[in-house]
């Protein structure tokens, strides 16, 4: 269930009684310590969208009074002098746009609660549309600066920007002479759509790079990647025959598919490779010797976990939400720990990242919104008992 949304749903009044349950459900799970923090969080979060809405003392608590019987109050938080329905409190959420929960195992003295800001930032604003286009000539352009109109032609292929998306016209296959490949690379900071001359779709997250042919063979369409790509891949046929679609992954796994939608996280730095299906169907096959290993056939909703020396494990009920939020605009996580959360910030806002004292301890839950600032991103996570210090170079300092 994707809480988030649901919250819109309780603030503009149309969710179902069906919902309403599912959500008070999930209030029973959690700890009042756990909605303290989703307190400090808001708190956190309306500091750093500089909103003019309170959210201090007798205010917060004459806000939340007003909207208290939006659903029933499951569990009660103690809130000052008063004793308030924390329930609610949950929903004023939405003011902030998103959520965000920590959960630390074990106890927290007084002195490591409280979050450690530097005398003067060095803020980064969050990744955007951009990309680096390498043409079969070896020369590169930087889509970046260019405007709409066709920005090169090769072998008769043109090539198109329109509105941050770059176009491949769509011509007859290929059958004979040499086959031209192009690349396109996202820097750290940068994420870019594609369509490929067969008219198939593909966005390519931050750190990535998608390599192609300029026009696509009769017998196989095929592209390479890595990082993290999301594809929408169109149906062709040829000579009565269905042309499949291959995407070899960092040379170490190949994903082959007729018309489908699904994503790839294949960034080096990540434990697996992780190949997601939203619709239609996929062969997932690795290139490393594994006994007995045979290729995996994908239904909607499931995910391959590939990595070195080990069969392919196939996750039935993959967290759709989680794997397409970066398209979607968004950083989510389930039960995330420190490290992780910082990897997916460093590919977006191309972050050198180190750690001081070890590693702060707990999980990361929740939903932020990708065109935060780092500064406003990282008030966020200080309301969630995280300290940093920010320094010249993108450089950010974890301190455990």
């Amino acid at each position: 269930m994707n809480y988030f949304h649901l919250l819109e749903k309780f603030a503009t009044g149309s969710a179902t009684e069906t919902e309403k349950d599912g959500f008070n459900q999930w209030l029973e799970t959690l700890s009042e310590e756990e909605c303290r923090q989703v307190l400090d969080a808001y708190a956190a979060m309306l500091s750093a969208k500089e909103t003019d809405v309170p959210y201090n003392g007798v205010e917060l608590e004459k806000l939340l009074e007003k909207i208290k019987d939006t659903t029933a109050p499951v569990k009660h938080l103690s809130f000052g002098r008063r004793t308030i329905a924390w329930a609610a409190a949950i929903l004023l959420l939405l003011a902030a746009g998103g959520f965000f929960l920590f959960s630390r195992s074990g106890k927290t003295s007084p002195e490591k609660t409280v979050s450690v800001q530097p005398e003067k930032q060095n803020d980064v604003l969050p990744g955007k549309e951009g990309a680096i286009l390498t043409l079969a000539d070896g020369s590169k352009m930087i889509l970046d600066s260019m405007g709409n109109g066709v920005v090169t032609t090769q072998a008769g292929v043109a090539v198109t920007l329109q509105n941050g998306q770059l176009i491949y016209a769509q011509d007859s296959l290929h059958h004979a002479g040499e086959v031209l490949y192009n690349t396109m690379t996202t820097p750290k900071g940068r994420q870019y759509q594609l369509v490929l001359p067969d008219g198939s779709k593909v966005w390519l997250n931050a750190a990535s790079s998608i390599t192609y042919p300029i026009v696509f063979t009769a017998r196989e369409r095929q592209v390479k990647i890595t990082g993290e790509a999301y594809f929408e891949v169109a149906h062709v046929a040829a000579d009565k025959r269905n042309i499949p679609f291959v995407v070899t992954i960092d040379e170490r796994a190949t994903v082959e598919v007729l018309g489908t939608h699904f994503n790839i996280n294949a960034y080096a730095d990540e434990n697996f490779i992780h190949a997601t299906l939203l619709q239609g169907s996929v062969k997932v096959n690795t290139d490393w010797a594994v006994a007995n290993a045979q290729p995996v056939i994908l239904k909607p909703g499931q995910q391959a976990q590939m990595t070195t020396g080990k069969a392919i494990k196939v996750v039935s009920d993959a967290d759709i939400e989680e794997v397409m939020a970066w398209k979607n605009g968004l950083f989510h996580f389930e039960d995330a720990d420190i490290k992780t959360v910082m990897r997916q910030l460093a590919r977006w806002y191309n972050l050198n990242v180190v750690y001081e004292g070890g590693l702060p301890k707990g999980s990361f839950t929740g939903e932020l919104e990708r065109n935060l600032t780092l500064t406003q991103l990282l008030k966020i996570l200080s309301g969630t008992r995280v300290k940093y210090r920010i320094e010249e170079g993108n450089r950010i300092v974890i301190l455990g």
